[in-house]
């Protein structure tokens, strides 16, 4: 019987035991939970979010969330410009030819100098004498500097309907016949002042009649007292433009207008 009691007694007093260890362990580890909490400092850098007084966290943070997004206004959308493409200029005809040029652009030259009447050989693209010969009398029937050169003012007569043939030109039913024969130009009195110059001649008269062609723009260079190629042609250009017979030669007709106030300087390209 009395062993029983110990034992009894025994078992009661390691039970007390055991709960006071348990006590002491909970004890324990709630001391440090609330020690590591009060301590706790966030990273430098971090700002700790503390609810309004009065307020629950969780709602708080919540509400926070869905003030952000409602106030939240998403970034523009950067879209690059397009870089344009490189513009390619129209391709233009030249409005500069001469004896040497070649290409397609003497090629039009040529053909039109054909259908006009004024060259015979084919459109081959190259300028050679033929070509600039055809163009000096296309130049001097109609008006135009008679140097062989296709400046701008001989490239839209070209172009233009108007454009005198050569046919037209030499059939002018005003200065020539049925059969046009070149115009013989005599003076209309025993003493004329101008004589009649042809090309070949030489001397002082030949030397006044190019410096007058200088004057009005229809010779370049200076005047040597020859009557070659360059100054028939300025001669020619001269009568087209001031409305004479168009033969070259310089009779006292020619002369009369040439040196008269009136005379009309030759145009400029």
């Amino acid at each position: 019987m009395m062993r029983r009691k110990g034992y009894t007694l025994l078992f009661a007093l390691g039970g007390a035991l055991l709960l006071v260890l348990c006590v002491l362990i909970f004890s324990n580890t709630g001391n440090n939970n609330a020690s590591n909490f009060v301590h706790y400092t966030p990273p430098e850098g971090v700002v700790a979010m503390t609810a309004p007084p009065g307020q629950d966290f969780g709602s708080w943070v919540d509400g926070q969330q869905d003030g952000a997004t409602e106030d939240f206004t998403p970034p523009p959308v950067y879209t690059p410009a397009p870089t344009p493409l490189p513009q390619t200029p129209e391709p233009t005809r030249s409005t500069a030819l001469r004896n040497g040029d070649e290409g397609a652009d003497v090629a039009y030259v040529q053909q039109r100098l054909r259908e006009l009447g004024y060259l015979s050989g084919s459109a081959d693209g190259i300028f050679g004498n033929a070509t600039e010969r055809a163009v000096k009398d296309f130049q001097a029937a109609n008006g135009l500097t008679a140097d062989g050169v296709v400046g701008n003012r001989t490239m839209t007569m070209l172009d233009s309907p108007s454009a005198r043939s050569k046919s037209a030109a030499v059939g002018d039913s005003s200065r020539a016949t049925a059969v046009p024969t070149p115009k013989s130009y005599t003076a209309s009195t025993p003493n004329a002042t101008y004589g009649y110059l042809a090309p070949g001649d030489r001397g002082s008269k030949v030397t006044n009649l190019q410096k007058r062609l200088i004057e009005l723009g229809y010779l370049s260079g200076s005047a040597s007292g020859n009557y070659d190629d360059a100054t028939e042609q300025a001669v020619r250009a001269f009568q087209a433009r001031n409305g004479q017979w168009v033969d070259g030669k310089a009779g006292p007709d020619t002369q009369t207008a040439l040196f008269s106030s009136s005379a009309l300087a030759a145009p400029r390209d």
